[in-house]
């Protein structure tokens, strides 16, 4: 889970400080699998006000 998340936060935030919104849609599926199966284990306070988000962003970036 640490690695999955170490390479997302890598390939969104990019060397030269730009994001790549094309990661939005991955950031919201981890995240929701994690809550949704990982929730003992992850130990992030912010975790659904972070699932809350990637919605509100994936729902914009991925077309319906």
């Amino acid at each position: 889970m640490g690695r999955r998340w170490g390479k997302i936060e890598k390939d969104f935030c990019t060397k030269n400080k730009t994001f790549d919104i094309s990661k939005i849609p991955d950031i919201y599926d981890c995240i929701k699998y994690d809550l949704q199966h990982n929730q003992h284990t992850l130990q992030f306070e912010q975790a659904e006000e972070l699932y809350i988000n990637a919605k509100y962003l994936a729902d914009i970036v991925i077309p319906q």
